[in-house]
């Protein structure tokens, strides 16, 4: 075999693999974009739930309230505050939780508000992929002029927000 053709071949390599380099480079950085792209999604798609799930939470207080007369408990005469929670799952899957706690320190006239934090966790309580907190105003309508309110829920009283404001994201 000639030399000059020994020297083509042995060109015609090195060009191939700075292409094939060149290719393996633009390959790995269009998946790293995508990957990037895939966690956003992802961090939007939970921070959504985490939403949702604080939104249910403060329903749920609502709800309990208008039902049982007795809700929040109150133990002592001094205890401003009530806090629970609560996990959501769809059978064995868990989607994710909420915290909520019951501050009714304005439930006095002329205000009659109880104020409501609601924290919704996505992923484990102690290291959530994704968490919100939502604070809401209740406050008391009655449904008859004669009723005077006292605590904790008289009947013919319903509960209507106030306000709700989003105080954090994660």
């Amino acid at each position: 075999m000639p030399r000059s053709s020994l020297k083509r071949r042995g060109i015609m390599i090195i060009v191939a693999m700075l292409v094939l380099g060149l290719l393996l480079i633009l390959g790995m950085g269009i998946l790293g974009s995508q990957q990037a792209r895939y966690r956003a999604a992802t961090r939007s798609s939970d921070a959504a739930q985490a939403l949702c799930l604080a939104e249910a939470g403060l329903e749920d207080v609502r709800c309990k309230l208008e039902k049982d007369r007795q809700f929040p408990p109150r133990a002592a005469d001094d205890q401003r505050t009530f806090s629970y929670s609560e996990t959501l799952s769809n059978g064995p899957l868990e989607l994710g939780s909420y915290y909520v706690e019951v501050d009714w320190s304005y439930d006095v006239a002329p205000y009659h508000i109880l104020k409501i934090t609601a924290i919704g966790c996505v992923g484990p309580r102690e290291n959530p992929r994704a968490q919100r907190t939502l604070l809401g105003e209740l406050r008391h309508i009655s449904n008859a002029s004669s009723i005077s309110v006292a605590p904790p829920n008289p009947p013919g009283v319903t509960w209507s927000w106030v306000s709700m404001q989003d105080l954090s994201s994660l």
